[in-house]
């Protein structure tokens, strides 16, 4: 197991739990909008925010989920699994922080993580 893996604030069955607990909140916000119900953000408040909360719990930068949850917020865009595919990118980047420095590179941001040099 290499070394940046094995200092991941997620475990695997974490990982598994709360992506099953999104996956859950997806299928209902899609649900509702095939019986032509609106949520009234109630889904968003459910399932987004105790994600948040985990994050924060964690320790873990939850930027990829804070930029999905805003996703979220647009009519119809909404309704894709953003909330998952936010948790599996911070996920993603938590257990390779090497690639998650480029890509915060590559956006603009020099330097990503403070040091305590």
């Amino acid at each position: 197991m290499p070394a940046e893996q094995s200092q991941s604030k997620f475990s695997l069955p974490e990982v598994i739990v709360v992506t099953t607990f999104l996956i859950v909140g997806d299928l209902v916000d899609v649900l509702l909008l095939l019986v032509g119900l609106d949520d009234f953000m109630l889904v968003d408040l459910l399932f987004g925010f105790p994600l948040m909360i985990y994050l924060w719990w964690k320790g873990a930068r939850g930027t990829y989920v804070y930029i999905t949850f805003f996703l979220e917020l647009i009519p119809y865009v909404g309704k894709l699994p953003l909330r998952t595919i936010g948790f599996l990118l911070a996920v993603q980047a938590d257990r390779h922080p090497v690639a998650a420095r480029a890509v915060t590179t590559v956006a603009g941001r020099t330097n990503p993580e403070p040091s305590g040099k």
